[in-house]
């Protein structure tokens, strides 16, 4: 389309940096190849991705083994209080349950899906590319050498710290778990963010088509008035031709409706191959909601959770600083720093989500702005109603396994709910 050339990252510039990290931890046992003519592909055999199985099972060996360590912990507690259910009971077992089910869900239930998942934003990929020029994302290295170098340092440190609390195999174990969920929450805002990219560009395109469907009907329309018979109805021009001789030739007339005739197929078929994009992009959006909908449900009650165990041991850490060998501001710095992290995947979740289905929402206001416009071709307007249709059935929406919508209100609720729990167990003590 002419007048829309800019710069597009594919979903292959996206995700290749992260695919060799999350095949280290065994959430990709699957093959992921690039190539210039079939674009994104994944290989979901398991005889070809020995490996990756390989990887998947010495995980979740690991963590099944990491569990022990805890069952000492929960036999030595006499008289357990609300913070150590909350924390020992419920948050660390919660967290390693949820990494042992992305894991197992990613080797038996979600490979058939990631398939599907890679078939449709390849379609989605080659279709805007067409609008676009590739570009490379350099900011996928970056943040990956960011999560090698800063957060995976900091957990080992944070590990080894804690290590009185439950030992050292123990530790270790909860903070793979970790690793394993905060990879989780990437994929699935790496994917927000390529739908969000996607209707961003699907709105400009339908903004480019529109507007030179606009431009082409007006200059035919000028020079169809501009014409000698521009005074006459079409019903008094087939009367006229009717009556005189066969061999008599109309060029202006001819010419005129001849491309009128010839113009229609080029706006009919950029609208069409838009809203079959959309509706790739809706699909899409089912796969990934299918995919990691359980995983985020269980993310945000965790993280709920686990903000609320952080928030009280920095406050038992602060009030009586002699149980601890170290400095107790090391203690407090530590428990800061991980309310801190777990409040920015709260706010990753929810913001990129909110950013996706809000330009979703765009496109649609832009169809309904568009159809306000009076000087535009029949068949165009006929388009635009059916994709009018498409967006208000078709919405695009991210859902926590059903439960519940993910937006900016997803993250109100969250700070809420940390807030009425805090309240809550300070009255029981």
């Amino acid at each position: 389309m002419k007048g829309f050339k800019q710069k597009y990252v594919s979903i292959s510039s996206s995700f290749h940096p992260l695919y060799y990290v999350c095949k280290i931890v065994g959430l990709a046992p699957f093959c992921f190849t690039v190539s210039s003519d079939k674009g994104v592909e994944i290989d979901i055999n398991i005889h070809s991705n020995i490996v990756g199985v390989s990887c998947s099972l010495l995980i979740i060996c690991m963590l099944l083994g990491g569990t022990l360590c805890y069952f000492p912990v929960l036999a030595s507690s006499r008289n357990p209080t609300p913070h150590f259910i909350t924390s020992f009971m419920i948050s660390f077992p919660l967290t390693v349950l949820m990494a042992l089910l992305a894991i197992t869900m990613n080797l038996t239930v979600n490979r058939h899906k990631f398939g599907e998942l890679s078939r449709k934003l390849n379609d989605i990929d080659r279709a805007l590319l067409k609008y676009g020029v590739s570009k490379r994302n350099v900011w996928s290295n970056i943040e990956m050498v960011l999560l090698l170098l800063i957060l995976i340092p900091w957990l080992c440190v944070d590990g080894w710290l804690w290590t009185d609390r439950m030992g050292f195999v123990g530790e270790a174990t909860l903070r793979l778990s970790h690793l394993v969920q905060i990879l989780v929450i990437i994929q699935f805002c790496k994917l927000t963010q390529f739908v969000w990219q996607s209707s961003k560009f699907l709105n400009k395109a339908l903004r480019v088509s529109v507007r030179h469907d606009y431009e082409r009907y007006r200059v035919i329309e000028k020079e169809f008035l501009n014409n000698p018979c521009s005074n006459m109805s079409s019903v008094n021009i087939i009367s006229m031709t009717r009556r005189l001789p066969r061999t008599h030739n109309f060029p202006i007339v001819e010419n005129v409706f001849q491309r009128r005739a010839t113009d229609k197929p080029k706006a009919f078929l950029n609208l069409l191959e838009i809203r079959c994009i959309y509706g790739n992009i809706y699909e899409a959006v089912g796969f990934i909601n299918s995919i990691y909908g359980l995983s985020v449900l269980l993310e945000l009650v965790r993280n709920v959770l686990t903000v609320i165990v952080n928030i009280l041991q920095t406050m038992e850490v602060l009030k009586k600083p002699s149980l601890y060998g170290r400095p107790s501001l090391l203690y407090a710095s530590l428990g800061v720093l991980w309310i801190v992290f777990l409040i920015s995947r709260e706010v990753a979740i929810a913001v990129s989500c909110h950013m996706a289905t809000s330009e979703a929402k765009k496109i649609q206001d832009n169809v309904q702005c568009t159809l306000l416009r009076q000087h535009l071709r029949t068949e165009t307007l006929e388009q635009l109603k059916l994709f009018s249709t498409q967006l208000t059935v078709n919405r695009i929406e991210f859902s926590a396994f059903g439960f519940f919508t993910l937006n900016l209100s997803t993250l109100s609720t969250f700070l809420v709910s940390v807030i009425t729990y805090i309240v809550v167990l300070e009255q029981i003590k």
